[in-house]
Parts: C-alpha cells; sequence; structure tokens
C-alpha cells in the first residue's frame, strides 16, 4: 500500500493551466517560514489561506492554499514532526520542481517510520487539488 501511495505522489500530474515556478516552491518550503518566525507581513502578491488541520497522537499536519496574483499555485503543509517543517504539493510542469517535490517525498520515505508515513498519507488526499 506505502508503495501504492508512493507511486501515485511521484507519477499522477497535476492539472492546471498554471505550474509552480521555483521561486514560489521557495516560497512556500522556506519563505513563509521566515515570514511567520519573524511575525513579518506576507509577500506582496501572496496569498495564504488555512484549509484545514490533521492531528494524530505524533504529529499534525495544516494545509494551506497559497495564491500568487489570485491564481492558487500550491498547497503548502506545516507539520511539527522532527521540528517546524514546510512542504509543498506543487502544479506540476517545471522539471525543477517536480525534482524538488519527487525529492522532498522520499525524504520522507526514508524515515521509513509510522508518522512520516501519516505525513505522506495525509498529503495524498491533495493529488487532485487544482
Amino acid at each position: 500500500m506505502k508503495k501504492l501511495i508512493i507511486a501515485l505522489l511521484l507519477i499522477l500530474p497535476f492539472t492546471g493551466k498554471a505550474q509552480t515556478t521555483l521561486e514560489e516552491w521557495n516560497y512556500v518550503t522556506k519563505g513563509y517560514k521566515i515570514e511567520r518566525n519573524n511575525g513579518l507581513d506576507t509577500k506582496k502578491g501572496y496569498n495564504v489561506v488555512f484549509d484545514k488541520k490533521q492531528k494524530n497522537k505524533y504529529s499534525y499536519c495544516d494545509f494551506y492554499f497559497v495564491y500568487k496574483n489570485r491564481q492558487k499555485i500550491a498547497i503548502m503543509v506545516h507539520t511539527n514532526y522532527r521540528g517546524d517543517n514546510y512542504y509543498c504539493i506543487p502544479k506540476l510542469g517545471n522539471p525543477d520542481v517536480e525534482d524538488l517535490y519527487n525529492n522532498q517525498i522520499y525524504e520522507l520515505t526514508r524515515l521509513k517510520n509510522p508518522v512520516s508515513n501519516w505525513i505522506i498519507w495525509q498529503m495524498t488526499k491533495y493529488i487532485n487539488w487544482n
């Protein structure tokens, strides 16, 4: 079952007119965390909207829709597992972003524990988000 979920995350393309750019990927995975931790305003042109929270007894995942100039560009996943981490579920189509996305999922699977598997499972619920 785990291999099927990983295959779905790595193989299934997301459809849509726009694709997530490298700049947008960096904002979702790094820039927003810096803003949040330092009490800064959201970067101009971006809007981050909370969607829902999923919890288990070891961790949580907060899901946010990220918009740039009113266009949904990505899903941001914030979790407290092994630190304060931000993951991105992008609109695929940009090879550089696809590589980063695949590496992100691979790094989670390398942990080989129930919590990282649970995070991946929560992320699969957003495969067809756009």
